[in-house]
């Protein structure tokens, strides 16, 4: 039996933009909904979709993708009004995908993202991933689990590559490091899969993921991109390619305003290193660590 549909949740920094812009629209032979060149959520003056939504017109597949993000970010899990809107908005993807041979896949890193996680903004603290609520309402809608994908990194390289990528966007600042990560400890420790820190515990991810009813498929982020056939690793149909033959995107650490070398990156690593040890979380994340 095909799941109903494919959720590919990131995490974030491991390819996920280069897959979203290239490698599904170009080389992925699934229906797919994503972000378009708008970003993942809905802005204010774009709400007017949730009345078009509402009214049963027409949506285009990343409109439809953007509805899901937005509620699925906003609800806190039970039966308000966000968690309505994704359940119909997700009615909607399913409808709309019943013609195709093959499930439809709704890709998104910000799925496995919090406000709370990608800086420090105490008020959004306790918001769970989106994928947390996205699976209950897939569930509520069909008797057929969602297959989700993640894509895992090495620990401490994903939670400074995140770090980087946070600094850069001017959510934080490379001084403010240290109370970043006691920050994110913190969080996870009070609201449990809320937290950056929550990306690190592979095996805990997964083993909740799959306690909501959904089939996870983790995909090694090393065999990501050293696969010459990138679709197949990920279970999906299309061309055969590889990563390596794709346009990168993100390539922000190199830009001349941002230019950090290599050692300052594997002194961070250390840094890191450290504070989890101090944190005695260190063995915990390794234990756990698909890699």
């Amino acid at each position: 039996m095909n799941p109903s549909i494919i959720i590919h949740a990131g995490l974030p920094r491991t390819a996920t933009t280069t897959l979203q812009k290239t490698l599904f629209p170009k080389h992925c032979h699934h229906p797919l909904y994503t972000k378009d060149r708008m970003s993942s959520v809905l802005t204010k003056n774009e709400y007017n979709l949730l009345d078009k939504l509402n009214q049963g017109q027409t949506l285009a597949n990343s409109e439809i993708a953007r509805i899901i993000f937005t509620s699925a970010t906003l609800t806190n899990g039970g039966e308000d009004e966000w968690f309505s809107k994704l359940l119909k908005a997700t009615e909607k993807l399913l409808v709309t995908s019943e013609s195709s041979e093959l499930p439809p896949i709704l890709s998104s890193e910000f799925l496995t993202l919090t406000v709370a996680s990608y800086n420090i903004r105490g008020s959004e603290a306790g918001r769970q991933f989106g994928i947390i609520p996205l699976v209950k309402a897939v569930n509520k809608l069909t008797n057929e689990p969602p297959k989700i994908i993640l894509c895992l990194r090495d620990p401490i390289e994903h939670f400074c590559s995140m770090f980087l990528r946070i600094v850069r966007q001017g959510a934080s600042k490379i001084e403010d490091f240290n109370k970043y990560v006691k920050y994110q400890f913190r969080l996870e420790n009070n609201w449990k899969y809320s937290s950056n820190i929550a990306h690190l515990y592979h095996k805990s991810l997964i083993t909740y993921l799959e306690s909501l009813n959904s089939i996870v498929k983790p995909i090694k982020y090393k065999d990501l991109l050293e696969s010459p056939d990138a679709l197949r690793l990920l279970n999906l149909e299309g061309e055969k390619i590889a990563l390596s033959k794709l346009q990168k995107e993100n390539h922000h650490l190199s830009q001349p305003d941002f230019n950090i070398s290599q050692d300052k990156i594997q002194r961070m690593q250390v840094s890191v290193r450290n504070l989890f040890r101090a944190l005695d979380i260190y063995n915990k994340i390794y234990e756990e660590a698909f890699v």
